[in-house]
């Protein structure tokens, strides 16, 4: 496990760090005020392709492991609401934007994109399954390499910057779903006609309320933008873009944990939690300087227009940490057939997370303040899921 991990944590550091680049071009090239639209249709389409993916990426991670016959037909299924979550996508990209007409191409194909990005890290989770590292690597460089290059393009071809990167990262995803397909294809994967669609759904739903609850984090932008206004939300999505490279650690594990944990036995995913635990506590030694330094950090990367955004960035890496361990500690507990303690408990802390930034957006009037609300509510469900995962000897 320690090979794909560190494969795959190298790889989407690279993407990450790629993606981090390519916003910060955006964001001084648009303004606050459009990064803020973007960062809205963003957060809001990110949340409807998690719900639409129903949770089954993690699902095909387990059914490949297990060597399931039913991976075709979850990877068909998996495939269909994801179409379905592109034109709810999209709708909703065309209500966020009603004010900015111009911008509304470029935001659809963006949408689009993140339909194409998600179908992508499904197909990915079979690779990794299979410990394909080379391939899952390159899969995952290669969207942000093409992001890059075509946002780089745009002093050069006075082209708007919003256009070529709606371009640029549709390209790049759309390639890395041809080289999924081709993966599975040569393991001769392919999806399946679906025998029972109650029968898939009734096994995907536990995995569709853990991440659809996880992914209304991804509601943070939304909501500042809407309680606070565009500027803010443009403040908000940036700061927040700044720390997307700090996000891969969790993202690695979680893909590479499930296959190897739904062999283990229960003594080993408890120390496995005390371990994740443990280093996020000690991850704070390393984000200090950062946090410390956040006003210093936004002027020399985003310019003296994000200056509002040094708040949001010092509480944004505060909270990094129990944002980031919550979906790994999940996968744990899913692993040893806990997903309904999951589900559930995810469920009730996205009621508190939405109500929290909500009532803090408008109590407030501050970006800052929903950044201070994510960390709250995160470190309580941290909390809820560790002590789960300390007891878990007792009984599923």
């Amino acid at each position: 496990m320690r090979r794909e991990f560190v494969f795959l944590l190298i790889s989407r550091a690279l993407s990450g760090l790629a993606a981090a680049y390519a916003a910060v071009l955006l964001a001084r090239g648009v303004g606050p005020g459009l990064f803020g639209i973007f960062g809205a249709v963003v957060s809001a389409s990110t949340t409807i392709m998690t719900f639409a993916g129903l949770g089954l990426p993690t699902l095909i991670a387990k059914q490949r492991a297990i060597k399931s016959p039913l991976l075709g037909q979850t990877l068909r299924l998996n495939g269909r609401f994801l179409l379905f979550g592109a034109a709810v996508g999209v709708c909703t990209a065309i209500f966020i934007s009603r004010a900015s007409w111009r911008e509304l191409p470029a935001l659809v194909v963006v949408v689009l994109a993140l339909c194409l990005e998600a179908y992508a890290d499904s197909l990915l989770s079979i690779p990794i399954a299979d410990g394909a590292r080379w391939t899952a690597a390159l899969n995952i460089v290669v969207r942000r390499v093409t992001l890059v290059g075509f946002v780089l393009l745009s002093p050069l071809v006075h082209i708007d910057a919003l256009a070529l990167y709606a371009v640029g990262y549709f390209s790049g995803c759309a390639i890395a779903v041809l080289l999924s397909r081709r993966y599975c294809r040569r393991k001769h994967v392919v999806g399946e006609p679906i025998s029972s669609y109650k029968e898939r759904l009734g096994e995907a739903w536990p995995y569709a309320l853990s991440n659809g609850s996880a992914a209304t984090r991804s509601l943070d932008t939304l909501i500042v933008s809407s309680t606070v206004g565009s500027i803010g939300a443009g403040n908000y999505a940036a700061a927040s873009r700044l720390t997307t490279p700090f996000y891969l650690i969790p993202s690695a594990l979680t893909q590479v944990l499930m296959p190897h944990v739904a062999r283990a036995d229960k003594h080993a995913v408890k120390r496995i939690g005390f371990g994740l635990s443990l280093a996020a506590l000690l991850s704070y030694i390393l984000i200090a300087p950062f946090a410390i330094f956040s006003s210093e950090i936004v002027m020399a990367l985003l310019g003296p227009d994000f200056a509002s955004a040094d708040s949001v960035l010092r509480w944004t890496l505060i909270a990094m940490p129990v944002v980031a361990l919550s979906s790994p500690l999940g996968t744990l507990l899913q692993s040893q057939d806990c997903e309904r303690f999951v589900g559930i408990n995810g469920v009730v802390f996205a009621i508190v997370s939405i109500v929290a930034m909500v009532c803090s957006g408008v109590a407030t009037g501050s970006a800052s303040a929903v950044a201070i609300a994510v960390f709250v509510t995160y470190s309580m469900k941290c909390a809820s899921l560790f002590c789960r995962i300390v007891t878990i000897e007792n009984g599923s």
